[in-house]
C-alpha cells in the first residue's frame, strides 16, 4: 500500500516531517509543519505520546495527563512500584538552546512541586513515594542516509 499526503492549502504532496507511531496495534500519522504556536504545541503534544507510551512500556501507570490548575501544569503523573512521579516532558528537535532537561528552571520546578502537593491531597496520595522527573524527547530528522 502507497500512502500519499497532501498539503490542504494547495494540494502539493507532503513527503517531508511525517512522524509514525504504532500504538494499541494502531499506526498514528503526525504531520510536524514549520512556525508559529501552533507547530510548537502539536510538537510538544508529540512529544507527550511518545513519552506516555515509553512509560507504558516500563510498565508506569499514568495516572493523568495535563494535570492543570491555574498556576501550572504538570505533563504526566505516573505510578511506579510505590512511587508516584511527577513528569515533565520537553521535546526539542535541535541542542542549540541546550538540552531538552535544561529547560525545568527553578520557576517551573517550583510550580512541580506546588502542583504535585495539590494532586497529593486532592487524591489522598500522602502515603507514597515521590519523584519529579523530565523525559527528554528529541525528534530529529536526518536526511538522505540511504
Amino acid at each position: 500500500m502507497k500512502l500519499r499526503f497532501f498539503d490542504a492549502q494547495n494540494q502539493n504532496p507532503v513527503w517531508e516531517n511525517l512522524t509514525f507511531i504504532l500504538r494499541d496495534d494502531k499506526l498514528e500519522i503526525y504531520y510536524i509543519f514549520d512556525g508559529g504556536a501552533l507547530y510548537k504545541q502539536k510538537f510538544g503534544k508529540l512529544g507527550e505520546d511518545l513519552a506516555y507510551t515509553y512509560l507504558e512500556n516500563k510498565h508506569f501507570e499514568v495516572l493523568t495527563r495535563n494535570y492543570r490548575k491555574k498556576y501550572g501544569e504538570i505533563d504526566l503523573v505516573a505510578l511506579h512500584k510505590g512511587t508516584l512521579h511527577f513528569i515533565e516532558v520537553k521535546t526539542r528537535s535541535t541542542d542549540r538552546f541546550g538540552k531538552p532537561a535544561e529547560a525545568v528552571n527553578s520557576e517551573k520546578m517550583s510550580k512541580m512541586l506546588r502542583l504535585a502537593q495539590v494532586f497529593i491531597k486532592e487524591n489522598k496520595c500522602e502515603f507514597y513515594r515521590y519523584s519529579f522527573d523530565v523525559i527528554e524527547v528529541k525528534l530529529n530528522h536526518i536526511e538522505g542516509v540511504l
